[in-house]
């Protein structure tokens, strides 16, 4: 359950950020997140 409620709360920050920004700031912003998932790994 408390996996469930840290992703849901991780998501609506990340939907702001993404409707601040314009295009070029989301693809910035997508490619960083998944460069920082791919270096996790």
């Amino acid at each position: 359950v408390e996996e469930s409620i840290k992703s849901g709360e991780d998501l609506p920050s990340y939907h702001d950020m993404i409707h601040c920004g314009n295009d070029e700031a989301k693809i910035h912003a997508i490619v960083a997140t998944m460069g920082a998932m791919d270096a996790q790994k």
